[in-house]
């Protein structure tokens, strides 16, 4: 599961960091900014199939660390569709 907070000029890949930037820009910028929290997961893959003697297994097409991959590559290709990335001054 990838998991990131979008604020109006940077991105945090954790709670902690963009509590931190939020107090920091309240205080020293004198603003705060709305975040949008974006979440991307997948299930892994189980399906039912028979051997060649006709009896039920059940089997996995993706395992974990492949399905992390997975994700972390539709993560980096969806980024720049849904952010201005010329916009974002900090990634974190």
């Amino acid at each position: 599961m990838q998991v990131w907070f979008v604020g109006h000029d940077s991105v945090e890949h954790s709670h902690y960091g963009r509590t931190f930037k939020d107090m920091r820009d309240r205080l020293m910028e004198g603003y705060d900014q709305r975040w949008a929290y974006i979440t991307v997961s997948a299930n892994l893959v189980r399906a039912l199939a028979k051997d060649e003697n006709g009896q039920d297994f059940i089997t996995s097409t993706l395992d974990e660390e492949q399905t992390e991959c997975s994700v972390e590559e539709f993560v980096s290709e969806l980024a720049p569709e849904l952010l201005d990335v010329r916009a974002v001054k900090e990634w974190h």
